[in-house]
């Protein structure tokens, strides 16, 4: 009895939401919290379906039902709402099915917070970014692609003073920040809790169309580093939905990384393999393993590096695993087989 006299108060001062439901997804317990959130009171909510007071799409209830039938959690998953005057609202909700010793469904068990704010805070960031950006994104293209044709010698030859001057232009600060204004154009093109028009079917080839080009632009700075960089990626085309702007940003990204990062006379390996219905790809390098604490604190946040004294931004990995979360896949760190530093990411086969 003291338990339950507890667990009802616990209930009834928790500031996140928090359910539990039936075998027929009926809620049989809600957090205070959650009743506010509804404009309702806890004992109302009693014996109600989820889907009475969540309204769903027909593919909302195939996932809930997905998880009852095969016990997978979900965690992370943002839910976008609205009421009946159209005033929209966010959660991000983690979610468990509930059994008993002899493995019977008992029901679900949630918890879910109200992010309407942090959604709205982060619109309006986007938004801003958007319009600073949107009229610069032609001529950043236009001149990124111009500093590397004048390198490759594309309009013919120069004394070595301007070589060398176009090459410090190349690899400074100046060509750093059209990189950055570049990731945030892409950050800010993603709408939060929405499909998004520029995700598409698409069969590509990865080692063609992006990846070798990527590489070459960067043969002459791995040539300077000393880095030998073993590609495993094939040529071969693969059916996957994404974009392929967002696709060579992030293979960017790494190569970028590795060469700014990896001491002189290292080795990076790109490789990729499928395995249930997933594609993914991998680059890891002979460096020194980063930092733990940084691993799990800080190292997909906005504006982070192990080392403030690093040349770049801070916000490459931060735009690409959500860009990659909005293709349905993920991108990660890992130590791989070898002892060393990997970053991955995976999309859905289709």
């Amino acid at each position: 009895m003291e338990e339950n006299r507890m667990f009802n108060d616990l209930m009834g001062h928790l500031s996140v939401l928090v359910f539990f439901t039936d075998e027929q997804l009926c809620f049989t317990k809600v957090s205070q919290a959650m009743a506010n959130y509804l404009n309702t009171d806890m004992e109302s909510m009693i014996g109600k379906s989820i889907f009475e007071c969540f309204p769903e799409k027909e593919g909302d209830q195939n996932w809930l039902a997905h998880i009852k039938n095969t016990g997978k959690s979900i965690r992370g998953k943002l839910k976008k709402l609205a009421d009946s005057d159209g005033n929209e609202s966010y959660l991000t909700m983690d979610i468990d099915s509930r059994y008993n010793e002899e493995r019977k469904f008992l029901g679900l068990m949630g918890f879910a917070m109200d992010v309407t704010k942090m959604m709205e805070y982060e619109q309006a960031l986007t938004d801003l970014v958007l319009n600073e950006s949107h009229g610069i994104k032609e001529p950043i293209i236009s001149a990124t692609g111009f500093l590397s044709r004048i390198i490759e010698g594309k309009y013919g030859t120069m004394n070595d003073e301007i070589f060398n001057r176009v090459k410090l232009v190349h690899k400074t600060n100046t060509f750093a920040q059209l990189k950055v204004m570049s990731s945030l154009t892409q950050l800010a093109m993603i709408s939060p809790g929405e499909n998004n028009f520029l995700i598409r079917k698409v069969r590509t080839n990865i080692q063609q169309s992006i990846l070798g080009p990527i590489l070459y632009a960067y043969s002459e700075k791995i040539k300077e580093r000393n880095i030998k960089v073993v590609n495993k990626i094939e040529n071969q085309d693969i059916l996957i939905r994404t974009n392929k702007d967002w696709i060579s940003s992030i293979f960017d990204n790494f190569v970028d990384n590795e060469v700014k990062y990896l001491e002189y006379g290292g080795t990076v390996v790109i490789d990729s393999y499928m395995e249930d219905s997933k594609v993914y790809f991998c680059v890891s390098d002979s460096g020194k393993l980063l930092d733990e604490d940084f691993v799990r604190n800080r190292l997909f946040g906005k504006f982070q590096q192990e080392n403030e004294d690093q040349d770049g931004s801070g916000i490459g990995l931060y735009a690409n695993r959500k860009t990659i979360r909005l293709l349905g896949g993920d991108l990660g760190y890992r130590i791989n087989e070898n002892g060393q530093n990997e970053f991955y990411f995976w999309l859905p086969m289709q």
